[in-house]
């Protein structure tokens, strides 16, 4: 008998997480089910565990391949899967308990191609909720009980449900039907995965409850955020392949909910674009973009709520948006008042969200005098474009005080300490927050 779904979970050097995320996994009330971890390349001792696991529980399936993408791993457990149903997980993440079954038994009784439901963050460092939030893509949406289609929410279709594919199941014949796969990409692979099977779905039921806890990882949220850098901007290439999805496929009425979401997504990659990047994500935007988003001329929906202000009701100013110069993009973290002169050398420490907030911040207003930015990853970053310097690089530098800007406390005070021990007095470190 084939089991009820299907869970595939692509695994590269988890080690750290994956235990939990297993426990949620094989612990999960729903029991008929397989799960089929698919080892892509990793060189820590994620293989190890998963074997451990699968010697533990029959039901689960473990495959290797070399290093290729959470997308080919993701295919690879597609092409082997049983169930009925599809869970796409990932392995650092947590989950209820009773989601597999909850969601099973809502795609049973209604008969639908996907479930969705909702999803929040918690910080890998601490477990913490990071934002209640995050993954609010739903709000101040009326939907139906039941099963709708894109064709009941057409503006709000591509805002119901997110890119990612495991806030949903999805019934394992409608995915063959219309042989959707995931892109073989470093970045972005299940973009086109999750949009077009939202697209094409004939009925979607939405659960209104947190079912998936999204492990964000701020210690390695650097490399997320760097990863925008241009080259060809994956992000905006998975879109136009979606938009072309769209198009083919007769769906006109969700183009205009397609820009929303897609204008959105490009605005947000601004914030971890240093300023090269930007200059040539703008003019991507402009040469290859710019004509389909702006061809309708209506106003932009999940955009005005991103920025918390009205300026996208204007269509026009979508335009101008991507004319403007490097730093058009408001701040998620508001540089702090200090009590320092204008005249102070300032060393920046930190290159994560809130760093590069601050960064952009300070070049454009210029509040004090920046005399280097520094981060622990200075290698990678510098050959990614950042102007970093590496800690030990700071003791041949005159300077007054070092802004350390990072989200956490446990993690200044790390910073802190190193510093301290490199050689540079207490009195001149000022996390951006407080040592208090």
């Amino acid at each position: 008998m084939n089991p009820l779904v299907s869970v595939i979970i692509p695994v590269y050097n988890a080690e750290k997480y994956m235990r939990r995320t297993f426990d949620c996994i094989l612990n999960q009330t729903l029991r008929e089910i397989e799960i089929i971890a698919v080892d892509d390349g990793s060189t820590d001792l994620s293989l190890d565990i998963l074997r451990e696991y699968s010697d533990k529980d029959l039901r689960m399936k473990v495959l290797t391949q070399q290093n290729k993408t959470a997308g080919a791993a993701r295919n690879a457990g597609l092409a082997i899967a049983k169930g009925e149903y599809l869970s796409f997980l990932d392995s650092d993440d947590l989950f209820e308990l009773n989601m597999l079954e909850t969601a099973y038994n809502s795609a049973k009784k209604f008969d639908a191609d996907i479930v969705i439901f909702d999803a929040d963050a918690i910080s890998a460092f601490d477990g913490r909720l990071l934002a209640e939030n995050y993954f609010s893509y739903r709000k101040n949406i009326s939907l139906p009980s039941g099963v709708f289609s894109p064709s009941d929410v057409p503006e709000y279709t591509f805002v119901i449900g997110s890119g990612f594919p495991w806030d949903k199941i999805f019934r394992r014949d409608f995915i063959e039907k219309h042989s959707l796969k995931f892109q073989e990409i470093r970045k972005h692979n299940d973009m086109y995965f999750s949009y077009c099977a939202i697209a094409v779905a004939e009925k979607i039921h939405y659960i209104p409850k947190k079912m998936v806890h999204y492990n964000l990882d701020v210690p390695n949220q650097l490399s997320q955020i760097s990863a925008v850098a241009c080259d060809n901007f994956p992000y905006l290439t998975e879109c136009e392949k979606i938009l072309d999805f769209i198009e083919t496929n007769g769906y006109d009425n969700l183009i205009q909910g397609f820009y929303d979401r897609a204008c959105y997504g490009i605005i947000h990659a601004l914030y971890g674009a240093n300023k090269q990047d930007d200059i040539n994500l703008k003019q991507l935007v402009i040469q290859r973009w710019i004509n389909r988003l702006y061809k309708e001329n209506k106003y932009y929906y999940y955009n005005a709520d991103f920025l918390r202000n009205n300026e996208f009701f204007n269509p026009g100013f979508i335009k101008k948006f991507f004319e403007k110069p490097y730093l058009a993009v408001k701040p998620n973290y508001i540089l702090p008042s200090l009590n320092l002169n204008t005249n102070d050398k300032i060393v920046l420490y930190g290159a994560g969200i809130k760093g590069i907030d601050f960064y952009l911040q300070i070049l454009e207003n210029m509040p004090f005098n920046i005399v280097a930015w520094a981060d622990s990853n200075a290698e990678k970053l510098k050959k990614e474009g950042y102007p970093i310097i590496s800690p030990n690089e700071l003791l041949e530098l005159n300077f007054d005080y070092i802004l350390v800007a990072v989200l956490y406390q446990k993690i200044a005070e790390d910073i802190k300490s190193s510093l301290i021990k490199l050689g540079i007095p207490e009195k001149k470190i000022i996390w951006a927050t407080a040592f208090t």
